[in-house]
């Protein structure tokens, strides 16, 4: 039945949106779509730690994506680690 629904959903043009994604404390969103109120379907957005953290995968750069349900494809995106100032 769920997957019926997903199907439906890319059959006909409806208008599914995921919310502003929240501030990740030392990470950065990149990309054309960065901040938002709310992004279109199967759109990506880039979240990038900033230098000297890390994903607690230990990536530094994810690529997230909003899916057919509104929601993102990650959740929960935290980064870890001693940041390191950039010097000028």
């Amino acid at each position: 039945m769920l997957i019926s629904i997903k199907l439906s959903l890319l059959m006909y043009d409806i208008d599914v949106r995921c919310p502003a994604l929240d501030a990740i404390p030392r990470a950065s969103i990149l990309g054309s779509l960065e901040e938002q109120e709310e992004y279109p379907y199967q759109s990506s957005v880039q979240v990038r730690c900033n230098q000297g953290t890390k994903f607690l995968d230990g990536m530094d750069i994810k690529d997230i994506v909003c899916t057919a349900d509104g929601t993102w494809s990650e959740t929960n995106l935290a980064c870890q680690g001693e940041q390191i100032a950039e010097s000028c």
